[in-house]
Order: structure tokens, then sequence, then C-alpha cells
């Protein structure tokens, strides 16, 4: 990731500087990894990354809720804490809470779908308990907690919701390699993107750096990564 590529060049001009023989190397490390950390933390840099992943599917809305019609909701896993003294939504992270509140609010549109959370088993469970707290029956929860990454999801799923009409959410980013794992198992899930980090239009953001553009960067080249890495694999 880029934020990584910066940390792995800081490091070796520290250990560059404080090495005498390289000493002289050490201020080509840092100033590269200045000129990356500023690249991919502009925001209007990591537009251009994201916003062909994030806008690969037409956002959800109340027109596309009306003609969906799905017997099932199926929610991909992100991540959640671990900590027994706290209720489960205070443990997902931003990526997996927006999830579950869209997957809710595609459910009251749908009351007779059936919601299934696919991924690691603490995190689905997490996931189905905060679909719970939002008022969602538990008999119309079910999670499949056998996957640890998506494309195991996809293949898991192929055995619950084949020849089925399902909804398939999960981060907007993250759409485009779901829709392609899931149609190699032979599906057509209706996409319901969410979690978007950054805004379709160019206007708003500036080609300054920030943290917020450093993330969103990382998120792209994660997932251009993983499309190459499943395409090498022949998942997609």
């Amino acid at each position: 990731m880029p934020s990584q590529i910066v940390l792995a060049l800081f490091f070796l001009g520290a250990i560059a500087w404080f090495t005498r023989r390289f000493r002289p190397w050490s201020t080509g490390f840092f100033a590269a990894a200045l000129l990356v950390g500023i690249v991919f933390s502009s925001n209007k840099v990591a537009q251009m990354l994201l916003q062909p992943l994030e806008r690969a599917y037409p956002a959800w809305t109340a027109e596309h809720a009306a003609m969906a019609n799905p017997e099932f909701i199926v929610i991909l896993t992100a991540w959640s804490g671990k900590d027994s003294t706290l209720m489960a939504g205070m443990l997902l992270n931003d990526s997996s809470a927006f999830r579950v509140l869209t997957a809710a609010e595609l459910w009251r549109k749908h009351p007779s779908a059936r919601i299934i959370v696919s991924g690691s088993p603490r995190v689905a469970d997490d996931m189905a308990d905060s679909l719970l707290a939002l008022g969602v029956p538990r008999d119309h929860i079910s999670t499949e907690r056998e996957s640890a990454n998506t494309r195991d999801s996809a293949v898991n799923c192929a055995k619950l919701v084949a020849g089925k009409r399902f909804a398939l959410v999960t981060s907007a980013g993250h759409m485009p390699r779901s829709m392609g794992l899931f149609a190699k198992q032979g599906l057509d899930p209706v996409p319901v993107p969410t979690d978007y980090r950054l805004p379709g239009t160019w206007g708003g953001l500036a080609w300054l750096p920030s943290p917020r553009g450093l993330a969103a960067s990382d998120l792209a080249v994660h997932e251009y990564l993983g499309l190459a890495w499943y395409r090498v694999r022949g998942w997609l």
C-alpha cells in the first residue's frame, strides 16, 4: 500500500543515516518517502484511483429498491474489534457499520427478504447482532461463518442463494471484485454499494495532501492488487 511504501522508505532512510557507508543514500530515501506520501495523500490523486472502483455500479436509490425485490440480502463482512465488555455495534469498523446500516435499510423496504452475513465468524456474529439491534428479526438473519476472504464468500453463498434473486451489500470500492467473484460462481446479484470514501464529482476536493486521501489511495491500491491476484489465480 502507498502508506506502507512511505513507511518502508522512511525506515530505509533512517537505517542509511545511521550507517556511515550508506549515509549518502539517506537523502534519496527520505525524499522518495516524502514524494510518495505527498502524491498518494492528494485527494485528487486518490479520487482518480478510487472513482473507477466506487462508481463501477450505480448508487442505490429508492427506485432501485422498488425494482429489486430480493429474496435474500447478502452482506460481506469487513472488520470488528474484540471486547466482550462492549456491544457489537461499538466494535464494528466504518466499513462494517455502513454495510449493516445499508442492509437494514434495504430490509425495511423488503421485509420478506432474509439476510445472510458472510465472512469470518466473529465479525459475522457482531454484524448480525448489530442488525438485531436495528430491528431486523432474528429469524430473518443467518450467518455464513466459513469464509476467510471474498472468494470464499462467493463460493459458500452460491450454495445458499443459487437460483434466487438476491442483493449484494459491500463497500463501493470492493464491489467490482465482489461482483466478479459472484459472477464466476454463476450468480447474478443486484449490487448495493455503500461506504463511499470520496465524492463522485471533482468539485470540493483539493490537491493538497490529507490523511483521508492517503487512506483512500491505500484502499484503491489494495483493490487493484486484489483484482490482479484473483485473476492470476483464475478466480475472476
